[in-house]
């Protein structure tokens, strides 16, 4: 597919490039002048519109009558007219001879593909000009969506940008993939700039275990402006560019009026109603007794356990009769509703522009606190912005931009983690327990019960004493020169400097309810651990530009440039155990024989040299040439590419051309098209996510009773070098209707090389892996957005835009044809020529429900010790694939796949006089899901807490069901890895439901005034059976779609106000 993609590319490009040498040798004599006239009128009512500025942008202008009647004289044929009115979204239109235009403008509430979007190098551009694979989105009423972090916005309206929201828990953000993985083991995140400034955005190291954060995460969507998604022609960013790049331009003043604008809102997120239906305290019991009876336990003995016996305690003068145990153990207590608990959210935030003929300025200062649906678990942050653009000399200007963010998490530990996660443990602990002691009396006591017989901690007291802390701060500091020397040639220095500082990651884990895993040489009655996170990051990006229009006709741009980036980042952590109480809680009041301790550096330089130049012929014809040659700390000193002195370099071209047809005259007497535009690109970008140091020696940390030192890391590999990216990209942009109907379709191929692989090293090397490249991975997909004005007249209008993706994946050569990984009692299988992720288990045919049954299927186990076993009444019906009656890993099938077939939003919004209702959803369609929650939760091998469906499993002989026997220790191994565990993911999510009202002011002091309700998450349609069918637990392929239980996204419900001044 790829070849004929490649084919199919350079077709087009031969194509547009003949022809626009074509046209440009046969206009040379035809380009001629004429006037132009027409009528701009409101698409609404079909009214003129008057005062509407009607412009070819440094060379002529008007403005309508009273009629909406405009005439230009002397203009090209062809020649682009902008034409803008307040109030109302601006349009691009071109010169026609002979033929009086008529444009109709629609209110500025309408999301218009056809807008000036952001670029690499700080440019901006038209969409209609621009050759690129782009999706563009202009932050006007995102604050109402009223989300902790930005990756929603991009969820919501950006196509092309799979966002996947990694958890609920407050401020988690989103893993973000363009157009799917382009990697197996390095990163498939795109990159992001910020202000022309690349913005450092790792996936921290985290002592709180399931929790990612990302400094993305930090970010206020109000003192954004412009958010685009670059899909091609990344390679002006040369070794970082694969995975496509997301640019983000900050907050800045539009003229030197000042503009306050103020911003509040409050709200609750509700408890989650999605929760696991548990068995209570009753059925548990139950449960329990079959469970130890085919542990070989009597009755009697089983009557006898203290949390079996029901006789209630009695006073006595000589003490105690009956069970003194009987209130801890015959309660009926629902653990996730002792876990989940509503909780509040609010926010302010003020935003300044203005300025003056010098000097234009933008400050944002906000604070955020989002509760969580885990009891005592929230998001705080406090965040400063400033822009500020000064006019130094007529050839001299200076822009500054500076930002600090300070953000406060209080989380829990996700995932299967019994000992400190509070929700898990919350669905694993007999429901016959209570959170608090009760004396003799059965009066319930302050005191929080202890770990119980089963060493499951006690949820509640983990929400209530445990400390799971994360504290950070980033400061950036953008200084941004242009110096211009004469009318076309300017130069660029932009310095850009960030510093993450981790102030504190604290975790203590107290002995009060809490059990603790023993060390081999030590009882454990408490844990703390702390972590500091430094890293610096210097950007310098120096470019000379050359920008000239030659007569009308040609638009040339070319830039030169040199990016010098250096990071560094050091990691520090300490794990204490045993303080000599609950109070004592710092790594210091541990005992130093136990303590560990670790780190490390992280520091990497590159170099990169760019070059982009971009063309337009007649404003129908555009090219763009992107080049980047890079070097960097990463590669090793052995690896393949270009060597300049003692440096190895790799270079990173592409090409892209559109062609606008409804500019060429041919086009001037059809109607159906508003804008139709064609466009091809190829591009070679690269991925440097291969390791500080993978390339070279590194020393790790390693104690040994309680003294301290240093061993080798690993075996370095010094071929090691870049994952290279090439992208073959066909798109088609059109409109419709007076643009009422725009739409973008992209077809896309992509093939990633030199795979970073991880391999096991041989044990007598001491190394756990080696990496190295091997193999390569081909993407391909579609991406289709539709904006449409439905409906639009005086006081009604109805607004619909769609973004859908469909990507597939494939493994296309890999030194070993197959591998398999193990992930949450998952395996994952990449094999070459199918999907790289694919989930590898046994299929099954239900149950054995009778002994008859078991005999005539005949089906036998093979025992680690070698022995054999049958299958009895009870068991699954494990599909015998190899026909041999042996149920082994030879029976071991594709039984899944996390990939969706397609995933999307829908975004409306309805309007009617001073109200708007608006709304947004998200789905997805076709992924699997291996519910690894639910794998643990109906095992039945154990005294684990189940769900409602052990209630029926199978008991006697000729018993039908669809549920297995419970078995202790489960020796037939049918809660192994199978289909039962795997889902079907699809969901549709209303994100977020708003209904608006902009109250009518007459003031000269306050300019707009507005009341919103927002609802978010208010209603999921799935068929998924765990908390939350969007997650996202890693940021690699092989982690997608394993569900390994993550806090699920809260519904909420806020107000909140907006005010100009």
């Amino acid at each position: 597919m790829m070849k004929k993609m490649k084919q199919t590319i350079v077709t087009v490009l031969v194509m547009l490039t003949t022809l626009s040498a074509g046209q440009l040798s046969a206009q040379k004599n035809r380009v001629s002048e004429t006037t132009v006239s027409g009528t701009v009128y409101e698409a609404a009512t079909g009214n003129p519109l008057a005062g509407v500025q009607v412009v070819i942008p440094g060379i002529v202008s008007a403005i309508t009558d009273q009629q909406g009647k405009f005439t230009l004289t002397k203009v090209l044929e062809g020649a682009p007219l902008t034409v803008a009115l307040p109030g109302y979204a601006t349009r691009q239109v071109y010169v026609k001879k002979g033929r009086e235009l008529k444009i109709a403008l629609t209110d500025e509430t309408f999301r218009t593909t056809f807008r000036d979007i952001a670029l690499p190098l700080r440019a901006t551009t038209n969409a209609l000009k621009s050759p690129y694979a782009v999706s563009a989105h202009e932050n006007t009423d995102d604050y109402k969506l009223a989300t902790p972090t930005i990756e929603s916005v991009f969820q919501s309206y950006l196509n092309g940008a799979h966002t996947v929201s990694r958890s609920g828990m407050p401020g988690s953000g989103a893993n973000l993939f363009v157009n799917g993985f382009n990697s197996l083991n390095a990163s498939s995140q795109p990159l992001i700039v910020v202000d022309g400034v690349i913005f450092e955005n790792p996936s921290y190291f985290s002592l709180i275990t399931g929790n990612q954060v990302t400094p993305l995460s930090d970010f206020d969507s109000k003192d954004i402006d412009k958010i685009t998604v670059l899909k091609d022609g990344t390679s002006i960013y040369g070794s970082k560019g694969a995975n496509g790049v997301i640019i983000i331009n900050t907050l800045r003043a539009k003229s030197p009026a000042t503009r306050i604008n103020a911003y509040a809102y409050a709200g609750i997120n509700m408890e989650p109603t999605s929760n696991y239906r548990m068995m209570d305290a009753f059925s548990y019991k139950n449960y329990l007794t079959d469970m130890l009876l085919s542990s070989g336990m009597t009755t009697g003995a089983i009557q006898a356990l203290p949390y079996m016996n029901a006789e209630k305690p009695v006073q006595e003068n000589w003490g105690v009769a009956g069970n003194p145990d009987y209130y801890r153990y015959n309660q009926n207590t629902d653990w996730q509703d002792e876990v989940f608990k509503a909780s509040v959210n609010r926010n302010f935030h003020l935003n300044v522009t203005g300025g003056n003929d010098v000097i234009l300025y933008a400050i944002g200062v906000g604070y955020l606190n989002h509760g969580g649906a885990v009891e005592n678990t929230d998001f705080s942050r406090y965040s400063f912005r400033t822009n500020a653009s000064i006019k130094m000399t007529d050839w001299f200007s200076l822009n500054a931009n500076v930002s600090y963010i300070n953000s406060d998490r209080r989380l829990a530990y996700e995932g299967m983690n019994r000992n400190f996660s509070p929700v898990y443990s919350s669905l694993v602990k007999a429901p016959f327990m209570a959170a608090n002691v009760y004396n003799i009396l059965g009066e319930e006591t302050p005191n929080f019960e202890k770990a119980d017989i089963f060493n499951i901690s006690n949820p509640v007291a983990i929400v209530n004493n445990a400390i799971s802390a994360n504290s950070r701060s980033r400061f950036s500091g953008i200084l941004n020169g242009e110096l211009s020397f004469g009318k076309y040639l300017t130069a660029d220095i932009i310095a850009g400097l960030t510093s993450d500082r981790v102030i504190r990651e604290q975790v203590f884990m107290p002995q009060a309810g809490i059990y603790h895993t023993s060390l081999p040489v030590s009882v454990v009655t408490n844990e703390s651990m702390q972590l500091r996170n430094i890293l610096r990051q210097f950007n310098l990006d120096a470019r000379v530009s050359y920008q000239r229009v030659f007569d009308q006709v040609h638009d040339l741009k070319v830039r030169a440039g040199f990016r010098y980036l250096t990071s560094n980042n050091e990691l520090d952590w300490g794990h204490a155990y045993n303080t000599s109480s609950d109070e004592m809680k710092t790594l210091g009041d541990g005992k130093n024989e136990l303590a560990k301790v670790g780190g490390e550096l992280g520091n990497w330089n590159s170099v990169s040299n760019y070059l982009n130049a971009e063309y337009g012929y007649l404003n129908r014809y555009f090219v763009g040439v992107n080049a980047a040659l890079d070097a960097s700390s990463r590669f090793g000193s052995d690896a393949a590419g270009i060597r300049l002195g003692n440096q190895v370099f790799g270079l990173f071209p592409s090409v892209n051309a559109a062609w606008l047809l409804t500019a060429e005259e041919f086009m001037n007497n059809q109607s159906v098209f508003d804008q139709l535009k064609l466009r091809a690109g190829f591009a070679v970008t690269g991925n440097d996510d291969i390791g500080n140091y993978s390339a070279r020696y590194y020393y790790m940390p390693q104690s040994y009773l309680g003294a301290f030192g240093l061993v080798r890391g690993n075996i370095p590999n010094t071929s090691l070098k870049w994952e290279t990216n090439r992208k073959a990209t066909i798109g088609i942009d059109a409109a419709f209707a007076d643009e009422r109907l725009q739409v973008s379709l992209d077809l896309y191929s992509a093939t990633t090389s030199d795979l970073i692989v991880i391999r096991p090293n041989e044990s007598y090397t001491g190394m756990a892996n080696a990496i190295s490249n091997d193999g390569s991975l081909r993407n391909a997909g579609i991406d289709l957005m539709v904006n449409a004005r439905v409906i639009d007249s005086k006081d009604f209008s109805w607004d619909l835009g769609v973004n859908l993706s469909h990507n597939k994946a494939t493994l296309l050569s890999m030194t070993d044809d197959v591998t398999t990984m193990e992930i949450a009692g998952a395996t994952v299988r990449s094999k070459v020529g199918a999907s790289p992720a694919q989930f590898w288990g046994y299929k099954t045919d239900g149950i054995l429900n009778s002994a008859q049954e078991a005999q005539e299927a005949g089906l036998k186990m093979l025992r680690p010790d070698g022995t054999i076993i049958p299958f009895v009444a009870g068991d699954v019906k494990f599909a015998d694939l190899k026909e041999d009656k042996i149920i082994n890993e030879d029976d071991m099938t594709v039984i899944g796949d996390a990939t969706p077939l397609f995933t999307g939003a829908l975004n409306t919004a309805v309007r009617w006089s001073n109200f708007t209702l608006s709304g947004i959803f998200t789905f997805s369609y076709g992924n699997d899901v291996y519910n690894a929650v639910r794998a643990s939760l109906e095992s039945m091998s154990g005294t684990d807490n189940q769900t409602i469906v052990a209630g029926n499993r199978w008991r006697y002989d000729g018993h039908q069901t669809t549920t297995p026997a419970a078995v202790w220790g489960d020796p037939h191994g049918n809660s192994r890895f199978s289909d039962r565990w795997i889902e079907d993911g699809s969901y549709l999510r209303m994100k977020s439901i708003t209904l608006s009202y902009d109250i009518p002011l007459k003031s000269s002091f306050i300019t707009g005034a507005q009341v919103y309700a927002t609802g978010q998450n208010l209603l999921t349609f799935t068929n998924y059976l765990g908390y939350d069918p969007e997650f996202s637990t890693g940021q690699s392929v092989f982690y997608s779609g394993i569900d390994r239980g993550v806090t699920p996204q809260p519904r909420a419900v806020l107000l909140g106000v907006k005010i100009g001044l």
